[in-house]
């Protein structure tokens, strides 16, 4: 990457990974002061990295989501406080664009698009951790509220699966206001509008990464509250047993990571720099 970075999001789109936002600096105790507006985007075939128009605000633990070929970049927070605001990439002309924004400002939550809407799911509002629900429509560039989350939590992931939505990991303010892991997870069907308790998970995380490869869902390292530290982890889903599983480790332990999906090109290839690409899924 062009920069170290922290709590920045990543997407794939036409090919390509986006990097965006974050912090430029690894400190839990900064409260976002450190971050960035930075936007890059990696072409796998030629292994580039090139510099994009930054976003039109600085953010870190906000959430990042693909649509119709325009990037979305809900909320988050940087020095100012928590953010509302909503802006949208336009690749055709390198520029961000301001849409509608959250009815209220929220940071550390995670969203997912389903049903042609992106849906965003609890996170920090109002000094709390919240268990509110909201969607944006795109076409209509408006907000709804849905059917609230069972359970708040905070800096959780959200990945959108077989057209629902699942929600996992995170954390909560226990009975004595101590932050404690959320082990639940929850999964949203946009036809029936509500949410339903699946198979909880074994390690409790948060600002863990998360992504889909072959059918399963992969969430990768985060923090521990019980063991109050960072984890090598990585725990799989699979929805039609509806149970995790623990893979292999990551070579380190890692917090503030962001996951995705993508097709990179072999070796071969990528030096001959051929259009023509036989490529594998790699979950990054």
């Amino acid at each position: 990457m062009p920069a170290k970075s922290f709590n920045q999001c990543v997407t794939v789109m036409d090919g390509f990974l986006y990097v965006a936002g974050g912090e430029d600096q690894n400190d839990a105790r900064n409260q976002a002061k450190h971050a960035v507006s930075n936007f890059c985007r990696y072409d796998p075939r030629f292994n580039t990295w090139l510099h994009l128009a930054n976003m039109n605000q600085k953010r870190t633990h906000f959430s990042l989501n693909v649509f119709n070929g325009l990037l979305f970049a809900v909320g988050g927070r940087n020095s100012e406080g928590c953010l509302s605001s909503v802006e949208c990439y336009v690749p055709a002309i390198n520029q961000w664009q301001l849409k509608s924004p959250l009815e209220m400002p929220r940071c550390c939550h995670a969203s997912a698009v389903v049903d042609g809407r992106i849906l965003v799911t609890g996170g920090y509002i109002n000094n709390a951790y919240s268990h509110s629900v909201c969607m944006y429509d795109p076409a209509s560039d408006s907000w709804q509220d849905k059917a609230s989350l069972s359970t708040p939590r905070g800096w959780h992931c959200a990945i959108a699966l077989r057209e629902k939505v699942y929600v996992m990991g995170g954390s909560q303010l226990g009975g004595r206001g101590e932050r404690v892991d959320v082990l639940p997870v929850e999964c949203y069907s946009p036809y029936s509008g509500q949410w339903n308790y699946v198979a909880p998970l074994p390690t409790g995380v948060s600002t863990a990464g998360a992504s889909t490869l072959n059918g399963s869902i992969y969430l990768v390292g985060g923090w521990n509250e019980i063991e109050k530290k960072y984890k090598k982890c990585i725990q799989c889903y699979n929805p039609d047993l509806n149970e995790w599983t623990d893979e292999d480790e990551l070579p380190e332990a890692t917090v503030g990571v962001s996951c995705c999906t993508i097709a990179m090109p072999n070796t071969k290839t990528r030096e001959s720099r051929s259009s023509s690409v036989s490529s594998v899924p790699v979950s990054i």
